[in-house]
């Protein structure tokens, strides 16, 4: 049953298991294009795209799952195009075409009523925008997406996780530690029930530096505790 390989994946997601977490949507993906079901294969494969890149920084296998996915997207499930652009936009290397797949990502997911996928491709826009240097307007989208989707706009945990994980990083990429952090306790609600195994390696590094700077510069102030106490949750501490 393909959907009992996908379940698993997710499942061993939350429970910090990266490895075994593709490896069961690699039998996933099998299992759906023997069926056949494209959509759901189709799926599969954008998730190991985000999953290859993002968590071990395997571009070229990335690429290779990418060009799969759009392979049958294009053929068989065109109801999947939005999550292709936003896939596609996530794995390019040049912002000003970054900015440019995830802005019709983000006019797919508005027109069918897809948050999820507005709020992703929003996210990626402003991510593309601070990569243009114009930090001020990627900036602002990048805070009105991760707003909508803590909020439950998003739907599914997963998206919140992936976001979050990015705000990190883009906040690190221009030295926003203030924002990091704002953002760090925002979280920590959904740290408490989640926890956050999510966290992959470029976003750890990010997340402990950016908790351990304002431990340091509260120290003795009796501010940010439960800043630094999320902020060590999340290193494992």
């Amino acid at each position: 049953m393909p959907e009992a390989f996908f379940g698993l994946a997710n499942a061993l997601f939350w429970l910090g298991d990266i490895a075994g977490t593709i490896a069961n949507c690699e039998k996933a993906y099998a299992a759906f294009r023997r069926r056949p079901d494209p959509v759901f294969a189709a799926g599969a494969a954008l998730s190991l795209v985000g999953y290859n890149k993002g968590y071990l920084g395997n571009t070229a296998a990335a690429r290779g799952w990418l060009s799969r996915a759009a392979r049958i997207i294009e053929t068989e499930a065109p109801e999947l195009r939005g999550e292709l652009l936003g896939a596609t936009a996530y794995v390019t290397d040049d912002p000003v075409e970054s900015e440019a797949l995830a802005r019709q990502a983000v006019d797919i997911g508005r027109a069918n009523g897809n948050s999820g996928l507005e709020l992703m491709a929003m996210h990626a826009v402003g991510q593309a925008l601070v990569q243009q240097g114009r930090t001020e307007e990627g900036m602002s989208l990048l805070d009105e997406a991760m707003a909508g989707v803590i909020g439950g706009e998003g739907g599914d945990p997963l998206t919140v996780a992936q976001m979050s994980c990015m705000t990190m990083v883009v906040c690190g990429s221009c030295f926003d530690l203030e924002r990091a952090m704002q953002w760090v306790q925002s979280l920590e609600g959904f740290i408490d029930r989640y926890g956050c195994p999510f966290l992959y390696a470029e976003c750890r590094t990010y997340y402990g530096l950016r908790g351990r700077h304002a431990c340091r510069a509260q120290a003795g102030a009796g501010k940010g505790r439960g800043r630094c106490q999320g902020a060590a949750r999340c290193r494992g501490a």
